[in-house]
């Protein structure tokens, strides 16, 4: 497919945004004040793409080999595409795959049938993929959704050629042997990579050609009121997507759906001690981000502020307030009125003004402190707009960044969607443990209930000590020292008292053996739930009749949740005060050490958290660890990535 007119740079300030329309049924409702565009929600949409761009085209790449061809010069053009690319550090199996495929073809000459095919299709698919990973940020930002459109069409037309190649791809495919499957079966499977890219491309295309508008509901958290998911969800965009471009821009404070939410939904019981019926505000509950999204669409699109629209969300990504730190990082500071924002200042200066609003509609004066992030938005993507080349490609790795950190996660009701996120760890879902497991998995999570904003000043300090036994048995200390800061601050929402409900997710096998830190506190709902007719959500209920207390350790409760046991405990911290709370358990391997054995260490994050990591593993009596050739294996951290997977190997001494 040829490619002209339609994909010269336009420029932004030729580019209409939209915003959406005052709503004239919910008049109780503040509206915002309108702007020409706003960050939080066109750029997040811009995220959207760059995320899923970004990772699909990073995957796709290290597909792309220099194959040789009976012509030099298609021998010549299609090394020169791939050299593009750095295949030589592609990592995982299919990097190493396409490495190794382009070794087979060096020197192969015309011995290989109709390979000139398949090079000229994996050179123009080189030129699509290329385009797209150095202009989607572009296209983006500035409603070239027809480029899009027309690029995808073409890579899967590519994909599809290639695929037809099916006896060469099986000649290849043999003479790869092992590298590309661990079965004996490796003509299916390179078939089936290629077949999955795809299926991706095709999915996207199916779902940015629709005749009606896709909705995608970003969601803005809120870090300093801890939350499961990420935080405690304050704010969010309505972003209404048509043929790969920005429709609609409706940002809003979550309250505006919860006050007409006629639905009425018995809560998760730790939140009946703050609420009494469960609303979207509060919804971001599951530590598991697919869950927590889809709850939040459910009781979202449950509000007549949507039902009355007959609006329908296909999606929501989440999002940290690093991720504007980090833009405002690239572009620098950005002033409204008489106020700079910096990426230092940024989260707190947005904390202020959304408190002195609230302050203001209090005493019955009508704002919408919120409303301050459509102008920011509008000011960031005005001078984001002017970003050089050099500035751009450094966006683009700081996606990459969000992503391994939690600090953007997305899900797709899509289910072919929602598994290319899930394999490419764009998802945020909870690590699903083999059933045949040797090692440990642990997740710390915590939920702020009736807290304030004081997470922002409470630090996390977390040392875990592992011993494994000779007999399978792991015997592991988790100390989490909670230091609360917010006697420091000027500011009174960070100086109220930390009340955490903290959940310890580990291995099903588990059993406490010590507790010490928690507090004792008794929810008591608020109402007779059954006789007032609420409703109750599924995987609450799961949680809640799995959920028992330990008898040795009645301040803890434990229940099963996404494959795991979870220990769950209240914990309260005055300002400037500290406090230690501490989980004994053990848990059985599946098997009993042996040498040459690989022990897997998994520990994920809580998006939206920091805290310092302090990890010791023992290895078993007799055995060292061969990756040190030592008894003993050390990690500390203060930049956890979302997920953290040590391998380490027994070897016997």
């Amino acid at each position: 497919m040829r490619h002209d007119e339609n994909d010269r740079e336009r420029k932004v300030s030729d580019v209409k945004w939209p915003v959406s329309p005052a709503s004239t049924s919910q008049n109780n409702i503040a509206k915002e004040p309108p702007s020409k565009t706003a960050l939080v929600g066109v750029f997040l949409l811009v995220c959207v793409f760059v995320i899923a761009g970004v990772v699909f085209f990073r995957n796709i790449t290290s597909k792309i080999p220099a194959v040789q061809d009976r012509q030099a010069e298609k021998l010549e053009a299609g090394i020169e595409e791939t050299n593009k690319f750095g295949l030589d550090e592609a990592e995982g199996k299919l990097g190493e795959m396409f490495n190794a495929l382009k070794a087979v073809f060096t020197g192969a000459g015309e011995s290989v049938v109709g390979i000139g095919n398949v090079a000229q299709e994996i050179s123009d698919l080189a030129e699509d993929v290329s385009f797209l990973h150095e202009n989607i940020l572009r296209i983006g930002m500035q409603k070239q959704g027809d480029v899009l459109i027309s690029r995808l069409e073409s890579i899967s037309d590519h994909l599809r050629k290639i695929l037809d190649e099916g006896d060469n791809l099986d000649a290849v495919a043999v003479a790869l042997g092992g590298v590309i499957s661990n079965s004996t079966d490796s003509p299916l499977s390179l078939k089936l990579e290629l077949l999955k890219s795809q299926r991706l491309v095709d999915s996207a295309l199916l779902w940015l050609n629709s005749t009606s508008s896709r909705h995608m509901f970003v969601m803005l958290q809120n870090p300093s009121e801890i939350r499961p998911a990420g935080g405690f969800l304050g704010s969010y965009a309505d972003v209404s997507i048509n043929k790969g471009n920005i429709e609609l821009v409706d940002i809003r404070d979550i309250s505006d759906p919860d006050k007409v939410l006629m639905q009425k939904t018995i809560p998760p019981k730790p939140l009946q001690a703050l609420v009494k019926n469960w609303r979207a505000a509060d919804s971001n509950w599951f530590f598991d981000f697919p869950q927590s999204a889809a709850t939040v669409l459910r009781l979202i699109e449950s509000s007549d502020l949507y039902v009355n629209t007959g609006t329908v969300f296909d999606g929501a990504i989440a999002v940290s307030p690093k991720v504007i730190e980090d833009i405002l990082k690239i572009i620098g500071p950005v002033t409204l009125g008489k106020k700079t924002f910096t990426s230092e200042n940024f989260f707190a200066e947005i904390q202020k003004a959304v408190q002195a609003g609230q302050a203001a509609n209090s005493v019955g004066r009508a704002t919408y402190p919120k409303g301050i992030l459509k102008d920011l938005g509008a000011a960031i993507l005005e001078k984001a707009s002017s970003l050089d080349e050099s500035d751009k490609r450094g966006f683009i790795d700081l996606v990459l960044d969000w992503i391994e950190r939690k600090d953007v996660m997305v899900y797709f009701k899509n289910s072919d969607l929602e598994n290319f996120a899930g394999e490419y760890g764009v998802s945020g879902a909870v690590y699903e443990l083999p059933r045949d497991f040797v090692g440990d998995y642990i997740a710390i999570v915590e939920a702020n209930i009736g807290g304030g904003k004081s997470d922002m000043f409470v630090k996390r300090d977390v040392a875990l000590d592992s011993q494994i036994s000779a007999n399978g048995t792991v015997n592991n200390r988790i100390a989490i020292t909670l230091d609360h800061k917010g006697n420091t601050s000027g500011d009174w929402w960070y100086k109220i008292p930390s009340q955490l409900y903290m959940q310890l997710f580990v291995p099903q096998s588990s059993h406490l053996v010590g507790f010490s830190g928690g507090v004792d506190k008794k929810v008591v709902s608020p109402i007779d739930y059954k006789k007032s007719g609420y409703l109750e959500n599924p995987l609450v209920l799961e949680i809640e009749s799995s959920t028992e207390k330990v008898f040795s350790y009645p301040l803890v409760e434990v229940h099963k949740e996404n494959g795991k046991k979870v220990f769950a405990a209240w914990s309260q911290i005055n300002p400037g005060e500290k406090r230690q709370v501490v989980f004994n358990y053990t848990h059985r391997l599946f098997l009993q050490p042996a040498d040459d054995q690989t022990y897997n260490f998994v520990l994920e994050k809580q998006a939206g958290t920091e805290r310092k990591y302090a990890v010791t593993i023992s290895a078993p009596p007799g055995f060292v660890f061969k990756e040190n050739n030592l008894p003993m294996f050390r990690y500390e951290s203060n930049d956890l990535p979302g997920r953290l997977i040590i391998a380490l190997t027994l070897k016997k001494a």
